[in-house]
């Protein structure tokens, strides 16, 4: 049985050298830097979204915060 494994992984390790020998690397480098810019442009896109909703939840807070004043100020005028 030794012997079925050692041709096995000596016909393995040709044929990966023989893939390995086949592939440019300069288009396996563009696809990466491809993918690299896409993932760098949907980063902007979300970095911008997440933005706006920061700026839209501050504008809330702010809303919020007005009306809790105004409220305060009902609920001491009953009390006097």
């Amino acid at each position: 049985m030794g012997i079925f494994t050692r041709i096995t992984d000596i016909i393995s390790a040709n044929l990966n050298d023989m893939v390995d020998s086949a592939e440019s690397p300069e288009p396996m480098l563009r696809q990466a830097i491809r993918e690299m810019e896409e993932q760098i442009a949907q980063a902007k896109r979300t970095t911008a979204q997440t933005m706006a909703n920061e700026k839209l939840l501050r504008n809330r807070v702010t809303d919020y915060q007005a009306k809790v004043h105004q409220w305060q100020l009902k609920a001491e005028a009953c009390v006097d």
